[in-house]
């Protein structure tokens, strides 16, 4: 992850916890920081630290369920065949 010492922007923090940006924000007012909704917006140490502190929780939920789910579009034992359909039966068998 980020080094403690280095600021992070914005955008990698709210896609860091998949969040959105404005989520972000509003947390942090809440705490009584305010920062701009800019995607480009640098985050102190101390800022981002208090982000992965509330949020990190959500981000460990969301990578042990990846884990646990199949891939979306994988398939399961190989491809799929769709049966021909055929206009002469004696033919087709």
């Amino acid at each position: 992850m980020a080094e403690a010492t280095k600021p992070v922007r914005l955008s990698k923090a709210a896609r860091e916890f998949n969040l959105g940006i404005a989520t972000v924000v509003e947390f942090l007012a809440s705490k009584g920081i305010e920062v701009e909704a800019n995607p480009n917006t640098k985050l102190d140490p101390e800022t981002y630290a208090l982000v992965r502190s509330n949020f990190q929780g959500d981000k460990e939920i969301k990578q042990k369920a990846q884990r646990t789910l199949p891939q979306a579009g994988a398939a399961p034992d190989g491809p799929a065949t769709i049966p021909r359909r055929c206009n002469q039966p004696a033919s087709c068998h």
